[in-house]
């Protein structure tokens, strides 16, 4: 495993090239993935720093590599059938139009999945669904919709998938009508400002080498985004740290409701 000096060589550069701050991440978890990128490259520390210096196909590689670009249309499908059947028709029913931001979107399968769902139960409401991520590249995909891979899609049913997506050869492509339901933008979850009044925000395994303090921090403004009653949708093997103290109730696996004003969290504290 790189040096703790190596490190430290490394969070400055990447920092400095790719705008991401690993002293967010987890150090060891982030040391050890960082050497084993090192060994696939027969690279050494300032080897790496010197060809994302100069190369910008290499700083794009190594960005996706940080960020975890996974993803597929409804991935884990009973995490989805929480959404469907638990809150997205609470959030129907006390306002119609529901607000949705996918937070570390990827290649755009999450947000889609959701402006189906949410077309599917209420096609005659004027949804709003927010799709944000770090990597450029991989938003350009997402808004383009497509091209996706037959694994991407497996999922989806074949009835949706004939609604909703145009093949062309073996490769799958969202429909206009899909495309047109989710905007995308370009976000950093560690600096930017998160939108308010949020009915629901997804994000799922997203987080996942993040430092504890840096999820709790990720969690409270998460909370500040959402309307009270609104929901937060995590992956199905993540846990919220501090859900009850943040303001947060959960209510099933992977899913948690805003249930305390934050004027009362801090009169409580």
């Amino acid at each position: 495993m790189i040096s703790e000096s190596d490190f430290e060589i490394l969070k400055v550069k990447i920092n400095q090239v790719l705008g991401i701050d690993l002293g967010y991440y987890k150090p060891q978890q982030m040391q050890r993935r960082l050497s084993g990128y090192l060994t696939r490259l027969h690279l050494d520390t300032r080897g790496l720093c010197g060809l994302i210096g100069r190369d910008h196909e290499a700083a794009a590689e190594l960005r996706e590599f940080i960020t975890i670009n996974v993803s597929e249309f409804f991935r884990d499908p009973a995490q989805f059938d929480i959404l469907k059947k638990v809150a997205l028709p609470e959030i129907l029913d006390s306002s119609g139009q529901v607000k949705v931001w996918s937070a570390g979107c990827s290649h755009g399968g999450e947000p889609y999945s959701v402006a189906i769902l949410l077309n599917e139960l209420a096609p005659d409401k004027n949804h709003q669904v927010w799709a944000t991520d770090i990597d450029r590249q991989i938003l350009r995909r997402a808004q383009a919709g497509g091209p996706y891979a037959e694994a991407d899609v497996r999922a989806v049913g074949k009835h949706l998938l004939l609604k909703y997506f145009d093949k062309k050869d073996t490769e799958f492509w969202a429909k206009d009508e899909l495309r047109n339901m989710v905007k995308f933008k370009e976000l950093d979850l560690l600096s930017d400002r998160f939108s308010v009044g949020l009915d629901l925000i997804i994000c799922r395994n997203v987080v996942i080498y993040f430092s504890d303090e840096a999820k709790r921090m990720l969690n409270e403004r998460f909370y500040s985004s959402l309307k009270m009653g609104g929901f937060f949708f995590v992956g199905g093997t993540e846990a919220l740290l501090g859900a009850e103290e943040i303001g947060f109730r959960r209510v099933q696996s992977s899913l948690y409701q805003k249930v305390t004003p934050a004027s009362a969290m801090r009169e409580a504290a």
